[in-house]
């Protein structure tokens, strides 16, 4: 049951491998579980389903009309610069009325940084490697 007409859409790339979504779907869930009240859906750019346009059909048709992407990528360059703002303006004319919002990737909120940082501190001071 949708408590609002508001979805956050994780954007991801996607990958022809089926089993490449296995950690994505994992975050999604941990999402939800501390997000009860909103409604999380997931779509790849590229290689993976559903599409944006596809997540947002779905969404859509549940009466959701406000839209919050968040690219989960690394940068908000590449990718996250050129398409996504593409398929954003493609699905506004494929579903008018609606209101969609993109963030920056969370790779770049500094929290996000300073966990990567963390990580790869400890990785890197692993004397056994």
């Amino acid at each position: 049951m949708t408590i609002n007409n508001k979805a956050t859409i994780l954007l991801l790339h996607g990958s022809k491998d089926p089993s490449w979504m296995e950690p994505f779907l994992t975050l999604k869930a941990q999402v939800m579980a501390r997000n009860p009240h909103v409604r999380i859906a997931s779509a790849c750019l590229q290689f993976g389903s559903p599409t944006l346009d596809e997540a947002i059909r779905t969404l859509f048709a549940e009466g959701i009309r406000k839209f919050v992407v968040i690219p989960v990528f690394i940068s908000t360059r590449g990718h996250v610069a050129k398409d996504v703002p593409a398929l954003v303006e493609k699905s506004k004319k494929m579903f008018p009325g609606i209101d969609i919002i993109t963030s920056q990737a969370i790779g770049e909120f500094p929290a996000v940084q300073q966990a990567i940082v963390d990580g790869i501190a400890a990785i890197a001071s692993e004397q056994d490697l």
